[in-house]
């Protein structure tokens, strides 16, 4: 990671979750330091409810600001309207791997006096003008978690440029042979074949959208540091075939016709 990211120091985590929360606690602690208040945070009204999880565990308050159907990017009037609102600081998430240029970010935060952190949580390895997903900003978070881009079952990841962090506390054995676990199952079940299991199974939650209370964050398993260790060194096959899948389905999709299905216009990443 420290090989992908050398301008960062990596600090790995249980989860992305964590990693953001983290971020959160360094960037609302610095605005403190600065005396401002109050601690508002400016969100993405459409993404994983773990973000607001880490806002709330990191005592921060939410502002809402819309995405833009077409690219997938924020709504820049939006995230404005957020920023005039109080808001200083401002999470910005790559949804569906495409990354977002946070040139407008920086700008809007820098008229602010804000702190911009990205959220790459579901980057999948591209970049933007040759920048790696989660080096544009300050702060940068990753995920680790099953469907990620870097699935090793769990863990996360944050990047500081010479940031100070409180001492992340160590994962415990238990936890590292619960994310075993959970990566073997969620390896063999995500087969077409026998996805239809989880899939029928109410207990599962498979597609539900559900919060999360917050937890303290704590360091990543040793068991998820030895997937993560093998999802990198898959990672530039899987990108050439996750590309491959992306293109032949935009294929059928234009070939279907089909008006009610709108494409992203495009991708400011690649």
């Amino acid at each position: 990671m420290a090989a992908l990211y050398p301008e960062f120091d990596v600090h790995l985590t249980d989860s992305g979750t964590s990693a953001l929360r983290l971020a959160l606690e360094y960037a609302l602690g610095a605005l403190r330091e600065r005396s401002v208040m109050p601690p508002l945070v400016a969100v993405p009204a459409y993404a994983c409810p773990d973000i607001a999880t880490a806002v709330i565990g990191a005592g921060g308050r939410i502002v809402l600001y819309d995405t833009d159907p077409s690219t997938l990017t924020p709504d820049w009037d939006s995230a404005r309207t957020a920023m005039s609102a109080g808001a200083r600081v401002l999470v910005v998430a790559h949804l569906f791997g495409r990354i977002v240029d946070l040139a407008p970010a920086t700008e809007l935060a820098s008229e602010f006096g804000a702190l911009v952190i990205e959220d790459a949580a579901q980057h999948a390895g591209g970049t933007v003008h040759g920048i790696r997903g989660g080096a544009q900003a300050t702060l940068g978070v990753l995920s680790f978690g099953r469907g990620k881009g870097l699935n090793a079952g769990g863990g996360g990841a944050l990047l500081t440029r010479s940031g100070v962090l409180p001492a992340i506390p160590e994962a415990s054995p238990s936890s590292g042979l619960r994310h075993l676990v959970q990566a073997a199952l969620s390896e063999a079940l995500s087969h077409p074949l026998l996805f239809a299991i989880p899939a029928r199974v109410p207990a599962f939650g498979v597609g539900a959208t559900t919060f999360s209370a917050p937890h303290a964050s704590a360091g990543i398993p040793a068991t998820v540091a030895a997937l993560l260790i093998e999802a990198l060194r898959r990672e530039p096959t899987e990108l050439r075939q996750r590309r491959e899948r992306e293109r032949r389905m935009l294929e059928r999709l234009i070939e279907s016709k089909r008006p009610e299905v709108q494409l992203p216009s495009h991708s400011e990443g690649s």
